[in-house]
């Protein structure tokens, strides 16, 4: 199932076998470097990557006026897991190398650390102190 998502999610001008051919070059190169299971780190990099809290912006209007409101909702599984593969594609994205596949392996790697899970805590710790958020009582 994961490895689905990745697919799509690589997917770029609907070209599904160059996105094939990116996963499982960086999945060999992964292979390659670490002697444990390329499945199971990419299992765990999605795993620790996964946020639980996320907020949804709704455009309310009032007459004539528009004003953005963010509600907090928790995130089902699917929904962490799509959300968490999304991330690690903008990140590949926006540093435009030309191999794909090793800076996808290098994100792999750099995901796998415990690094990230100090970040989510954070971006949920910011969450739940945010003034905007106080009149949600369910969310505390």
């Amino acid at each position: 199932m994961v490895k689905n998502k990745f697919l799509s999610y690589l997917m770029f001008c609907g070209k599904k076998i160059k996105s094939q051919n990116i996963f499982i070059k960086s999945s060999k190169l992964l292979q390659k470097n670490i002697t444990k299971n390329s499945q199971k780190i990419i299992k765990l990099v999605v795993i620790n990557s996964l946020p639980l809290i996320c907020a949804k912006k709704l455009i309310k209007k009032k007459g004539k006026q528009k004003f953005l409101q963010e509600i907090p909702y928790i995130l089902s599984k699917t929904q962490r897991i799509s959300f968490a593969i999304k991330h690690i594609i903008l990140i590949l994205r926006a540093k435009k190398i030309n191999k794909v596949s090793k800076l996808l392996q290098f994100e792999f790697l750099f995901h796998s650390k415990a690094f990230l899970q100090k970040k989510i805590d954070i971006l949920h710790q910011n969450l739940l102190t945010k003034k905007k958020y106080a009149k949600f009582r369910w969310f505390l």
